[in-house]
Formats: structure tokens, C-alpha cells, sequence
């Protein structure tokens, strides 16, 4: 017999036994042995007799971070990308060591996928966090076991930054009820969980004690029907410690609270937030001129009240320019007058039913509900749709409404 070594293309020694011609036929056996196979295949040559032996050497896997490096900075997260030789098919994700139990959670641990993306960013110190991977070939190979181990820097000594905060539903709380202050969703960096403190402000007093536990804030008014209209803004302090220097404070939210008959140029709340309003009723049919009412400020707001049929319907409105030059505007349809809120909001809560700003000419239109009462809503924007800040100018326009 022979013995001839074959290297594959995997790397895998291969040997080939070939039974000598003429010899005379006896029971034989070659016994190979190699510590660095982890397993053998055998297969027939391509010549009689032949069978060749391939020795398996295993997958090995590995894990890549990026950025490069196995310390992150705590304000920092990392893509954990995994790689097999031979190339696996799928790759099962484990968490190893965790200590103190401070070690980011693997992003998709049910992945098959050889990636987990943007892992940690913590905001905390945290070292020896092991994370596993099993790369499976799906072939006689096998599979293959990876193993990374990463730590996380301590937030140092800086103060926290990048807080900011919102008002929930409308800034402007119309009789009685409540408004949310909140923290904007994963504002705040370079925090510390457990060290860093929170402390609401109105104006510049303390509204709570600081703690290291975040909770929105309720501000809560009685009913102030008829009663003059208030306004007061909040802001939130962070701290990374009781005591410490190292602190923000967010800019500042205003909370406003306007009784049923309040505000200036308006009957209701949200008409107070602007200088200069005209009131009237409009009706499907006819046009609206707003010189008729002494002149519309370029920084003020038209509210046209419309109540539907008890029909209900389709109604739209036409605005138009009127003897100037050519101001794009915004329009609105909302059962409170003067609501240019942002959301546009089908239960009319956090937003206007309808908005569109357009040019200087232009249509809106809403199915209305029957025998209820609408404000068709107007005022004067820039090319951004921003309102105008107002020189002092009018800008006159009509406004027609029809009833399909």
C-alpha cells in the first residue's frame, strides 16, 4: 500500500489509499492520526482503489467591533460584527460575563445574523463585559465559537448636556385641566444613572426636590373661566450629583392657562397668543373681505366662525389676495379659534382638524360633523410657513366658502 498527502483548498490534509496492483488480496488497515483534526471524511479517488481521507480542522470564529478597540466611550455604542472561517451560515448570539449586571443587553439577541448594531451607550463605567458567538457552516465542518471582551469608560467629569424638554398636547390650557412637561426622549448625555439628579423649575424656583429618579411634570390649573390669563415657563435642571456644579438647566417651556372669556382680541385661549385678531361669522356662499373689518395685520389672525347644517358636509374655503401684493398664508379648520398648532389632529386634541399653507390663493376643505361649530382659521406665513413677525403692514384678503 501508499500513502500520499493532499492538501485541500480548506486547508484540510487529505490522505489517499490505493491498493498495490497484483498484490494478493488480504484483509488491511492504515490507522491516520493528526491532534489537529477535529474530525475526517473519507471519499473513492478518482483512480480504482483509491479512497481519500480529509482531515477537518474546525471553524474558527471571530468578533470584530466598530469603531475598532474593546474600551467604548460611555456616551458611545458599538456594531459587533462576526466572521468564520469556513464562512457560517448562521450565527447564534450569547452574553457572557456581566458584572454587577451593568453590561449592555445584545441588541438582537434572536438574530441569525452576524451583526449586532449600535450595542451600548450606557453612560456608565462598566468593564469585562463578554459577549459569545457560534458560527454554524451547515456543513461536516461544524461550527465555530467567538468570544469578545468589552469595557465602557466612565462619563468623566463634565456636566451633562444636550437636555431638552416639550409640552405635551397645546401649550395653552383653556379653562381648567392639566399640561406635561417632559424630558425629550434620550436627550440628555454624558449622564450618570443613579448619580445624576433632576430638578423641575417655574421660573426660578424649585418645583421639586432633586432626584435621581426623572419624572414628567403635572401642571395642573383649576377653572379660571373669566379670569384674566397666566403664563409661566419651565425648565429642568441636571446635575451629575446632589449638590454639584456640574449641571445644565434646559431652555425654558411656557405653560399658559387662559380662562373661558380671556385673552386679547380673542374670546378664547389660544387667540391670545397673538396681537391682533378679527372675529366674524362666515356662511357657505358668501365672501368675506378683510378690510371690511379695519385691515389685517401682516402678524395677525383671522378666526371665521362657521357652524355646519344639521346636513353636515363637505365645505371648503377659498382664500384670496385683496389689494396687495401677494402674502402666503395658512389656513386651519379646528373647533377652537386661532389654532395653528403643529400636529394636524383628526380628534382635534393636540392640533387643528386640517391645515395647509400655500402661496397667496389657494383651497382647504373638511367633511364636517352636523350643528357643529367651526373657526376657519387664518394668518400670514413666510416661504418657510413660519408666521410673520409683523412690521406693522396690512395684508388684506378675502375668503369664500362652498358647500359641496
Amino acid at each position: 500500500m501508499r500513502l500520499q498527502s493532499l492538501l485541500r483548498s480548506f486547508a484540510a490534509a487529505a490522505v489517499v489509499c490505493t491498493t498495490m496492483a497484483g498484490a494478493p488480496a488480504q484483509a488491511a488497515s492504515v490507522t491516520y492520526t493528526d491532534s489537529t483534526c477535529t474530525a475526517f471524511t473519507s471519499v473513492t479517488g478518482t483512480n480504482p482503489g483509491d479512497i481519500v481521507v480529509s482531515c477537518l480542522r474546525g471553524v474558527t470564529c471571530t468578533i470584530t467591533p466598530t469603531p475598532a478597540g474593546t474600551t467604548i466611550s460611555s456616551l458611545g455604542a458599538v456594531t459587533l460584527t462576526a466572521s468564520c472561517n469556513p464562512v457560517a451560515a448562521t450565527y447564534a448570539w450569547t452574553p457572557g460575563a456581566n458584572p454587577g449586571g451593568l453590561c449592555p443587553p445584545l441588541p438582537a439577541p434572536s438574530t441569525t445574523g452576524a451583526t449586532q448594531t449600535d450595542m451600548g451607550n450606557i453612560r456608565q463605567a462598566v468593564s469585562g463585559c463578554v459577549y459569545n458567538v457560534v458560527g454554524d457552516t451547515g456543513t461536516v465542518a461544524g461550527t465555530g465559537t467567538g468570544t469578545i471582551t468589552l469595557a465602557w469608560a466612565a462619563p468623566g467629569t463634565t456636566a451633562p448636556n444636550g437636555c431638552a424638554i416639550i409640552v405635551t398636547g397645546s401649550p395653552v390650557v383653556i379653562g381648567g385641566g392639566n399640561a406635561i412637561v417632559a424630558q425629550t426622549a434620550s436627550s440628555c448625555q454624558n449622564i450618570i444613572p443613579g448619580t445624576t439628579t433632576y430638578e423641575w423649575r417655574k421660573g426660578a424656583a424649585s418645583v421639586n426636590v432633586p432626584s435621581t429618579t426623572y419624572a414628567d411634570l403635572t401642571v395642573a390649573f383649576g377653572n379660571n373661566s373669566g379670569l384674566p390669563p397666566k403664563s409661566d415657563n419651565y425648565a429642568l435642571k441636571v446635575c451629575n450629583g446632589a449638590g454639584s456644579t456640574l449641571c445644565m438647566t434646559t431652555p425654558t417651556k411656557p405653560v399658559a392657562q387662559d380662562g373661558v372669556t380671556g385673552g386679547t382680541g380673542g374670546s378664547l385661549g389660544l387667540c391670545r397668543l397673538y396681537p391682533s385678531v378679527i372675529q366674524a361669522d362666515v356662511t357657505a356662499g358668501g365672501q368675506f373681505l378683510s378690510a371690511q373689518m379695519g385691515g389685517f395685520q401682516d402678524n395677525g389672525v383671522f378666526a371665521g366662525t362657521f357652524t355646519s347644517s344639521a346636513a353636515g358636509g363637505f365645505v371648503s374655503a377659498t382664500i384670496g389676495e385683496y389689494q396687495g401684493a401677494n402674502t402666503s398664508r395658512q389656513i386651519t379648520i379646528s373647533t377652537e379659534p386661532c389654532d395653528f398648532r403643529t400636529a394636524v389632529d383628526s380628534n382635534n386634541i393636540i392640533g387643528p382638524l386640517a391645515s395647509k399653507a400655500k402661496g397667496s390663493t389657494f383651497t382647504l376643505g373638511y367633511n364636517l360633523l352636523s350643528g357643529k361649530t367651526y373657526y376657519f382659521n387664518v394668518r400670514n406665513v413666510d416661504g418657510l410657513g413660519k408666521p410673520l413677525i409683523g412690521a406693522g403692514t396690512l395684508a388684506d384678503f378675502t375668503i369664500g366658502l362652498t358647500k359641496n
